[in-house]
C-alpha cells in the first residue's frame, strides 16, 4: 500500500496562487473567516504553511452567496423595453415638472423681497425736525 502525502502549501504567494485570489485576499480570509493556515512555532506573524487538503474542505464548508439573475433567458425583453422607456418619459416630465416649480419658487421670491422692500420704506419713520 502506497502512503499518502499531504501537500503542504508553504507562504501566503502559494496558498493565494492555490486558492486563485491574491495575497491580501487570503491573509483577509485567515482573519475574517479562519482560512485553515499555520504557524510554525505558534507565532502570531511570519510565514504560514497549509495543507491542500485542509484548504479544499475550507472552501466546500463556505457557504456561498446567490447570485442574482438579471434576465432570464425565456424573459421577454420587449416588455422589458417598453418598461424602461415608461419610465424615462416619466423621468422626464419630473425634470421638466422640477424645472418649472424652481422658476416659480425664484419669481415669488422676488416679489416678496420687492413687496417688503416698499413695505419698509414706506413705513420708515422719519425723524421730526427740532
Amino acid at each position: 500500500m502506497k502512503e499518502r502525502r499531504t501537500e503542504i502549501l508553504s507562504g501566503w504567494k502559494d496558498i493565494a496562487n492555490y486558492l486563485g485570489k491574491a495575497v491580501r485576499t487570503v491573509q483577509r480570509y485567515e482573519y475574517e473567516l479562519g482560512l485553515p493556515v499555520h504557524r510554525p512555532a505558534g507565532r502570531l506573524r511570519g510565514s504560514v504553511i497549509a495543507a491542500k487538503s485542509d484548504l479544499d474542505a475550507w472552501v466546500v464548508s463556505r457557504p456561498t452567496r446567490d447570485i442574482p439573475v438579471l434576465m432570464d433567458s425565456n424573459h421577454d425583453s420587449s416588455a422589458l423595453l417598453d418598461q424602461l422607456k415608461t419610465e424615462l418619459a416619466e423621468f422626464k416630465r419630473l425634470r421638466e415638472e422640477t424645472a418649472e416649480s424652481r422658476q416659480a419658487l425664484a419669481k415669488s421670491r422676488k416679489v416678496l423681497r420687492e413687496s417688503l422692500a416698499s413695505t419698509v420704506s414706506s413705513t420708515a419713520v422719519v425723524p421730526l425736525a427740532s
